[in-house]
Formats: structure tokens, C-alpha cells, sequence
């Protein structure tokens, strides 16, 4: 979604012009002749960042920004940056912000004033003159190159992106570039009050990665839904990991023919969403229960896995998240204790002696791959009214203390295991009668995120 606005009173002096090989496309640059010379772009780097009328922390707050905003940098002001935010101008705090000399960003249209703009064919007066921009013409700025803006002027621009992203599973480690990466994962359902699978608005869509963030998590199993396509740029945009699931609840894993309930819509998902660099993984079942007394078959959940893999061979696959596994390049299980010197001990065993705590051990065995915990927590906490009918799992805490150091136990059990790779915690926020998230079905948050934040965010051992 382009966002298209008047950059009011910023007098655009000279132009120059950087011509794309691109249909009726012509992008240009300019000098950042605006309200003063703008030396830079910035990405906030934390949400909240406060706008504010000074360069200190005690004066007027002009607006907030959220993580991944950009800013046009306009001068250094000791530990703040004098920016421009949103057609704003105030001071941020300069830890909270990446300074970048180049960027692609969009900023709006800018409007030429007082006299003509030259055209030039790269970002130096000594480019060669294209043509000229007259009083009254609004390029739209696009990026910002050492001092000078690149626009778009006379033409449609179309315009994509793209990621690169190597997944690899080296012994327990989930390598993404080549990096041991912790996934450090929240169940998100995909549910809004009033839409109930429909998010309202795209923010909403926005809100809800942020918010996640905001906890010190870095992605989600996205739950028993496939998700907007609009959702899953957001996560790209934003680099937040995701994995890909599918609605499988309610299917007979028995019959002969369940395979026809599942297979097409399922290639359909994988292939759809396939260039998704956020995606890092997929699974297609979650908890195959027996279906009225009967096993599931197993045939069913291999033929999936396989052709998971013939249509992507660079992501890995779950056959089915928590049981009953069947073939899958890794070995997840649910463990909704809620004890955590017991939940630590019974992980532990993974490192001691090879062990992996699984509760359908009967039913499924484990062969040393690589695994996590990717159901776990649960924790019943309800803000308001009290619904007869809302749960979560084990014993509600008494206090919000008693609810944070249950948390951070059963996290830091995980964090703390050398094999483990990562972990799911349940869940974002409230769903209907599931009252058991971090935050309320309106998204407000139940706790101060920040102690959450610091819990989800330390050092994993697996971590290089």
C-alpha cells in the first residue's frame, strides 16, 4: 500500500535525474534542498520512539514511532537526531535509530515552488540535464542518495522487492544466512473480534507483528490459518520468521480419501506463498488426534511431507506439529506443564543423555532430530470481567508476579537447553473463550511487555 501525501513547504531547488532502464519509468534525484539539507536516512530501531520538541527527554512528545519507520535525518544534535517524521519536525534519541546514507524509501510527493528543477541523469550537478521540472509539478520522492532525493516524476512506477534467504538444519541448529538463529515464536491464530478471521484494517494486520515484537519475539507459528498474503509482507518487510500452517482441524486422518481435503489447498498455499523470505518453514498438520476411535493414517502424512518437499526443497517440513510424526525433518512436541523446575528437568534430558521428553513416546519415537517445543505456557490470565467459560492451561497464577516467574522459568528452561533450537509460546492474545495471551483480544496489552521482552530476548545456548 503506497502511502501518497504533500510534503508541504519543502522547496525542491535543484533536481537531478537518475533514468531507469524500466517501460515509461523515470526516476530522478535531487538535492535535499528542503527545510535544511538532509544528511540521511533513518530506521527506528524500537517502538514507541518518541518525536519530541527539543533535544532532551523532558519536553513536548509530537508523535511516536513505530519499529521499522523511517525518518529523513536532517542534522546531528548531540545524543539526537533533528528529523523529519510524518511531515514533523522534532528530535529523536540517536541510539534508537540506524543511520543510512542511501536508502529506497518513500516519502511522499514534494512539490516544486519559486522557479524550475533540473533534470540530471545522476545524483551531481555534473550529470547530464534531462529535462526540467516546472513550478507547480510534484515529483514523488522514493529514496535518498548522500544528500540527494530520487524520485519519480511523469510516469507509473511499479515497483517489488525481493529477499535472500538460506535455510539449513546443521545437527540441532536452525542456520538461516548461515546463522544460528533461535526462533524465538508465539502462536498467532489470526483472530480480530469483529472480523474473526478478516483483519479489520491493514494496520491491524501491522499491529499485530509489532506487538509480538514489542514482547522480544521474532516470529510466530502462523496457527490453523493460512494468512494474508498482505500479512505475509508485512513480515517480510518487517523480518519477522513465520511458518506456514494449514487448517487441518475437523479432518478424518483415517479415511482412505482424506487426502483429497488437504492436498490441493495445501500446494495451492505452498506454491502462493513460496517467494515469501519470511517463511522459514512449513506444516501442514498440527495434533492428528484419532478421529472417533481410529488411528490416523500414517501413509497420509508421509504422502503430504513428500510432496511438501518436491514443491519446496529449501525450507523444512513438520509433518504434523506436537503428534503423532511419521517423517519430518524435525521432531516438535506440545508440553503444556506448568511447572518449570519439572519442565526443566524433563528438557534437560535432551542434553544429559539424549533423551527427548515426549508424551506420546508410545505412539511416536524420536531419532535425534533436530527439535523444539512448539506448543508450551498456556498461562491463564484474565483481565476484566471473568468468563465462566474462559481458559487456559493448569492453575491461573494469583499474581502478575507469580504469572511472570512462572513465564520466565518455563522460557528460560528453553533458552537454556544447548539443543533446543527454539520454542513457541501460547499465545499472542486472547481468542474468544481462550483467555491465556500475552494480550487482550483488543490487542492491549495484559502485562508490562518490556519485562516479557527482556525474558524472550536473552542469549539462547544454541546461539552463536
Amino acid at each position: 500500500m503506497k502511502r501518497e501525501r504533500t510534503l508541504p513547504g519543502k522547496t525542491l531547488r535543484v533536481l537531478t535525474a537518475l533514468l531507469l532502464i524500466c517501460a515509461t519509468l523515470t526516476a530522478m534525484t535531487l538535492p535535499a534542498f528542503a527545510i535544511e539539507l538532509k544528511t540521511g536516512i533513518g530506521i527506528v530501531e524500537t517502538s514507541g520512539l518518541r518525536l519530541r520538541a527539543k533535544p532532551n527527554t523532558d519536553c513536548e512528545i509530537l508523535a511516536n514511532a513505530s519499529y521499522g519507520d523511517s525518518v529523513v535525518i536532517i542534522r546531528d544534535a548531540g545524543d539526537f537526531y533533528l528529523v523529519d517524521y510524518n511531515l514533523q519536525i522534532g528530535y529523536m534519541a540517536k541510539q534508537y535509530i540506524t543511520f543510512k546514507e542511501r536508502e529506497n524509501i518513500e516519502l511522499g510527493y514534494a512539490n516544486v515552488i519559486d522557479s524550475a528543477v533540473n533534470m540530471r541523469s545522476a545524483p551531481s550537478s555534473d550529470g547530464e540535464l534531462l529535462a526540467q521540472l516546472m513550478p507547480g509539478d510534484q515529483p514523488y520522492i522514493i529514496g535518498f542518495n548522500c544528500g540527494w532525493y530520487k524520485v519519480t516524476f511523469g510516469g507509473d512506477t511499479v515497483k517489488s522487492y525481493f529477499g535472500l534467504r538460506d535455510i539449513r538444519l546443521d545437527g540441532f541448529k536452525y542456520l538461516i544466512n548461515g546463522k544460528s538463529v533461535f526462533q524465538r515464536l508465539v502462536l498467532d491464530q489470526g483472530f480480530y473480534r469483529d472480523g474473526i478471521y478478516t483483519a479489520p484494517d491493514d494496520s491491524d494486520m501491522i499491529k499485530d507483528i509489532e506487538i509480538s515484537l514489542a514482547a522480544g519475539f521474532n516470529g510466530a507459528r502462523l496457527h490453523q490459518k493460512v494468512f494474508e498474503q498482505r500479512f505475509l509482507y508485512h513480515c517480510d518487510r518487517l523480518g519477522y520468521i513465520v511458518w506456514g500452517e494449514y487448517p487441518n482441524w475437523g479432518l478424518d486422518y483415517s479415511a482412505p480419501d482424506a487426502i483429497y481435503g488437504i492436498l490441493p489447498e495445501w500446494c495451492e498455499e505452498v506454491e502462493r506463498d513460496f517467494n515469501h523470505p519470511s517463511i522459514i518453514g512449513w506444516c501442514p498438520f498440527n495434533e492428528t488426534w484419532d478421529y472417533a476411535g481410529r488411528e490416523q493414517r500414517d501413509e497420509l502424512l508421509e504422502a503430504v511431507y513428500k510432496i511438501t518437499k518436491q514443491l519446496d526443497s529449501t525450507r523444512p517440513c513438520i509433518d504434523t506439529s506436537g503428534n503423532f510424526h511419521v517423517m519430518s525433518d524435525i521432531f516438535d512436541v506440545h508440553d503444556y506443564e506448568q511447572d518449570p523446575k519439572i519442565f526443566k528437568e524433563n528438557y534437560d534430558k535432551l542434553v544429559s543423555d539424549g533423551t527427548l521428553f515426549d508424551r506420546h513416546d508410545s505412539r511416536q519415537k524420536y531419532a535425534g532430530e533436530p527439535t523444539f517445543v512448539s506448543e508450551y505456557g498456556g498461562i491463564k490470565w484474565v483481565v476484566g470481567e471473568q468468563d465462566e467459560n474462559a481458559w487456559g492451561y493448569g492453575n491461573a497464577p494469583r499474581t502478575e508476579n507469580e504469572f511472570i516467574e512462572r513465564y520466565r522459568g518455563l522460557t528460560e528452561a528453553l533458552l537454556g537447553n544447548e539443543l533446543m533450537f527454539g520454542f513457541c509460546y501460547t499465545q499472542l492474545y486472547d481468542i474468544e473463550q481462550e483467555q491465556n495471551g500475552l494480550y487482550t483480544y483488543d490487542r492491549e496489552p495484559k502485562f508490562d511487555m518490556t519485562v516479557f521482552h527482556g525474558i524472550n530476548s536473552a542469549k539462547a545456548a544454541i546461539e552463536e
